[in-house]
């Protein structure tokens, strides 16, 4: 995640002009910039902010301090170092050319002697560095920069600098050092203890691919690549490229041998070894002939040997890798706890091929897997498995439907995988997992894939499962709405190109649109004469004489007005979706849109791409629904036409908006994507019927009250305190925590008041407990669901902490029928929500005197967790309550719907005046609080120590992310719990 880049551009001003931002990966961001001291070209790496709470950044800048002191020709100073705005950064020169990754994929394979001449010049650096005690850690290409044809190796010992600084810590990152194709075996098996040969096995991996265009392994994911490595399976260089002399060959299997004793002592003599096998392969065919008989006979006479010694090899490296796998079963609960599910599930994948009937290893599955079953309504179908960045041909068979577990990482970005569902005489299905997930958790009865056959299957469709609606005109109840297609692609040119051919133009029965400018109707002369293209033919904006532009036959059409859309709709028999069923077959499902297709989508791009050719599939199959272009959706909004899907020069965040235009623009950036639905006329009407706008405040620049006005509102907040009368009315226990229920005296209306509180297996009181204020899902429950409380702040107690849920008024057993938060519009009946404001806080304060009238809890360590409708109160809660030490919002903001709040329990005049700190953790994409309006006001308005992540998410931020996060805030200011 890149950095506020005018604020990385402000904090260097004294010493580094910022040019621009040349790329961002999960270690850092860099920049070009010029040393306004020395008038140079340099690039500044700032490392990421979660990197950084993880590094003790002091230990960190004074171990690159050592890297400071390399001089060589073949290694890239480093020039500069130190801290800004808490995060470390490094500063080297700025090498103008390519790596030597580009150097590969522009030329392809190399001649012996210029390989041979390039890893010299790069073993010549390390030997340098190996001599004063400096570890790369992570030689590949990329990390190799070519000046003059001449190699420079970057990043030098950044990667030892991070593990050093962070004590061994660096798994915790979720950040891994070294690319896992050059990375040694015992780099990538875990090992802490390495030395120089890790570094020339990566560079024998590197010489290797000069040679034959490819590393040793390519193909597999992360696990299977290092399986491989660990099982010394690869084919020799000259296998591949049989022109390689013998001597070479030799050389590179010697330096990426499996077991570091087996490969060169140091990188000179790796090289040397590779300068007489160059020397040999200039002599003549003569000699080589010669060498070749004397070989062939001494051959002969050591093969027993050799095949003994082969035996004997592959025993000790199996029995190694069993030693090895059992002992790293151990890391899958550390991984687990700390929410790094998609690394415990890749290295459990991994542990499984050594180790498959290892009992602890199995125990330890379900602390980072959820296993889901796959039910197709044709049984017998076979099922693969894809990681979404895996090759697009390579595909893991799971096995046949029905499929009692198909185990995927728990809820974090290890969900980033695709399944192909196969049965002879159907269409093959493609979904992400996340969709059955999802299925079953929120509709019942929804969670079989239905197969189709190709014939019923609408050419370049896809089927979307039906969903309740409210019905407007009765509240409380639901339509039923039916099963529809959409296009899985956005409409093409090559397929706008029919209807413009087919006289699209001139045909009145496709334009039943009337048209309609600043609401006054227009003729149907005088409206189809702007649909005209750059030369003044019948056509989108955006060509010329009537045709697209050569080459982009199989790109989105942009250019079209709501009404050429509209028209050729018709022209195929279909409609343009109404918002409602776009919104549900593009977004329906938060997690996956946004951490999974949002950053493989086209947003912010330079401009469409070809449909279908990346990697942006959603869970229902569909292609790029967010970013490329925007989408004309049917419904009216405030009299307008709008889109939705953002396109690829849209601000991020509108990805899930929709944004008004007027019916006859034609921007480049609007496009189009059908539908075909089977509802009857008058359901079609209410799906079709004018729709609200996004949100009805934006808090930019909005000023909270004054002290003396905010003094009358909080009084409203008083309350006297009462005897707690607490009775402890039900406990129990789960495999991961003990709970119970206590009620108390609520303080007001004679009420009975209460708390579920959680507390760790692990852990000895005074607790640390955390209140939690859930998301507004809470005001339609009706008693307390574990699993619901496990999956979303299970971590708290796995923490040794307790969690404390306050039984607010109309949540869980203080619901009722008379009550519900959805009987009046959220937020807009504004008195009554203002007295429930006031009663939810009370419900919170007498929690806390709970709390302090226990020895069971530490009340100097009270935290505070604020999901969704948590994170809206927040300020209001914090301000009331100071005994709260400390607070994590797992998505937060002010909300941005509805009529404005009265000032009394307006969150913008609370926010101020919170003085504890304050962690956000948001989605760049949150339809709910949208980062620009709702996030970003209420973080620069809160007093008091505060941080914001923002997350390449939706509503719902990856749980691995939150829980680590959180953890690492709670920790700080509450200290670590006692266990």
């Amino acid at each position: 995640m890149s950095h506020d880049i005018e604020r990385i551009t402000q904090a260097f001003a004294d010493r580094y002009a910022i040019e621009r931002e040349l790329g961002s990966g999960g270690m850092a961001t860099v920049y070009l910039a010029e040393d306004l001291k020395h008038r140079r070209p340099v690039a500044i790496k700032v490392l990421q902010r979660e990197l950084a709470h993880t590094l003790g950044v002091d230990r960190f800048l004074r171990e690159i301090e050592v890297i400071g002191r390399l001089q060589h020709p073949h290694i890239l100073t480093l020039i500069d170092s130190g801290e800004i705005d808490g995060l470390p950064y490094y500063v080297m020169p700025f090498v103008q050319g390519q790596s030597l990754r580009d150097h590969l994929e522009n030329t392809g394979p190399m001649s012996v002697d210029e390989a041979v001449r390039i890893t010299r010049e790069i073993a010549d650096g390390l030997q340098h560095a190996h001599d004063h005690g400096v570890i790369h850690r992570d030689i590949k290409p990329a990390n190799v920069l070519m000046s003059d044809d001449h190699p420079i190796i970057a990043d030098f010992g950044i990667a030892t600098a991070l593990e050093h600084a962070t004590v061994g810590r660096i798994t915790e990152t979720g950040i891994s050092l070294g690319s896992p194709v050059y990375m040694s075996p015992e780099q990538a098996a875990g090992e802490r203890d390495l030395d120089s040969r890790t570094d020339i096995y990566s560079l024998g991996c590197v010489t290797y691919e000069m040679l034959a265009g490819d590393p040793p392994i390519t193909e597999g994911s992360m696990q299977a690549i290092v399986g491989k490595k660990l099982a010394g399976k690869w084919p020799a260089l000259r296998e591949v490229r049989k022109d390689i002399p013998v001597e070479i060959d030799r050389a590179v299997a010697k330096a990426i041998a499996t077991d570091a004793a087996d490969r060169f002592a140091d990188a000179k003599s790796y090289a040397d070894a590779l300068e007489v096998g160059a020397a040999h392969a200039h002599q003549g065919a003569a000699g080589q002939a010669t060498r070749r008989r004397t070989m062939t006979i001494a051959g002969v006479s050591v093969l027993a040997v050799v095949a003994l010694s082969i035996v004997f090899v592959q025993s000790r490296a199996r029995n190694e890798r069993r030693l090895w796998a059992t002992q790293q079963v151990a890391q899958l609960e550390l991984l687990a706890s700390t929410a790094q599910y998609a690394e415990a599930y890749a290295l459990a994948e991994q542990l499984d091929t050594i180790i498959p009937d290892d009992t602890a290893l199995a125990r330890m599955r379900p602390l980072f897997t959820d296993f889901f079953p796959v039910i197709t309504d044709v049984p017998g179908a076979t099922v693969y498995r894809q990681l979404y960045d895996e090759p697009a041909d390579q595909w893991t068979r799971i096995g046949t439907t029905p499929i009692d577990s198909l185990a995927l990482p728990k809820w974090g970005n290890g969900f980033a995988m695709r399944l192909r569902i196969e049965l002879e005489g159907y269409a093959p299905t493609f979904l992400l997992p996340v969709a059955i997930s999802d299925w079953r958790r929120q509709w019942p009865g929804m969670d079989t894939v239905r197969l189709e056959r190709p014939g019923d299957v609408p050419t370049g469709m896809v089927r979307i499962p039906g969903y309740p609606m409210n019905d407007p005109a009765n509240p409380g109840e639901q339509i039923q709405l039916k099963d529809y297609w959409i296009d899985r692609f956005e409409t093409t040119n090559g397929e706008y190109q029919e209807f413009v051919d087919a006289g699209g133009y001139e045909n009145r029965e496709y334009w039943v649109e009337p048209f309609l400018r600043d609401g006054v109707a227009i003729s149907w002369e005088e409206g189809i004469a702007q649909f005209n293209d750059e030369t003044g033919r019948p056509g989108p904006s955006t060509w010329r004489f009537g045709r697209y532009a050569e080459g982009q036959d199989n790109y989105p059409v942009g250019g079209v007005s709501f009404y050429e859309a509209a028209a050729y709709a018709r022209f195929r028999g279909k409609v343009l979706p109404p918002s409602l069923h776009w919104y549900r077959a593009a977004r329906r499902y938060a997690r996956e849109t946004t951490w999974i297709v949002h950053p493989r989508s086209n947003l912010g791009g330079d401009g469409p791409w070809e449909v279908g050719s990346r990697r942006s599939m959603n869970s229902y199959g569909v292609y790029d629904v967010a970013g490329n272009v925007r989408e004309w959706c049917s419904n009216l909004m405030d009299g307008e036409r709008f889109t939705q899907g953002a396109a690829w020069s849209d601000p991020r965040f509108e990805t899930g908006w929709r944004i008004r235009v007027p019916s006859f623009d034609r921007s480049l950036t609007n496009g189009i994507r059908l539908m075909m639905h089977f509802e009857d006329d008058a359901t079609y009407a209410l799906l079709t019927a004018p729709v609200g706008n996004n949100a009805a405040r934006d808090y930019r620049g909005v000023a909270p009250v004054s002290d003396a006005e905010f003094a009358i509102y909080r009084r409203l907040y008083d309350y006297e305190p009462t005897p707690l009368e607490s009775v402890v009315e039900i406990e129990g226990s789960t495999e991961y925590y003990s709970w119970f229920k206590v009620t108390f005296d609520a303080g007001y209306g004679g009420e009975r008041g209460g708390a579920y509180i959680f507390l760790p297996h692990e852990g000895e009181p005074p607790y640390q407990s955390i209140l939690y204020w859930p998301g507004a899902g809470a005001m339609q429950e009706r008693q307390m669901d574990h699993e619901f409380i496990q999956q979303w702040t299970g971590f708290v107690m796995q923490s040794g902490r307790a969690l404390v849920l306050p039984l607010f008024k109309g949540s869980y057993e203080r619901d009722d029928a008379d009550f519900s938060i959805s009987r009046s519009t959220w937020g807009n009946a504004l008195t009554y929500y203002r007295d429930l404001s006031i009663q939810w806080i009370k419900d919170l304060r007498r929690t806390v005197e709970y709390l302090e009238s226990s020895e069971e809890f530490d009340e100097e360590k009270i935290g505070f967790y604020g999901h969704s409708w948590g994170g809206i109160v927040a300020p209001v809660a914090l301000v009331l309550e100071p005994r709260i030490k400390v607070t994590v919002l797992d998505v937060g903001g002010f909300w941005v719907f509805g009529s404005d709040p009265f000032p009394e329990f307006d969150p913008v005049n609370f926010a101020p005046r919170v003085t504890s700190p304050v962690l956000m953790l948001n989605g760049e994409f949150d339809q709910v609080f949208p980062l620009e309006i709702a996030q970003k006001p209420m973080f620069e308005l809160l007093g008091g120590d505060k941080e914001h992540y923002v997350f390449p998410a939706g509503h719902v931020v990856p749980r691995d992310s939150v829980i680590t996060h959180s953890l690492a805030w709670y920790d700080k200011y509450l200290g670590a719990p006692g266990r």
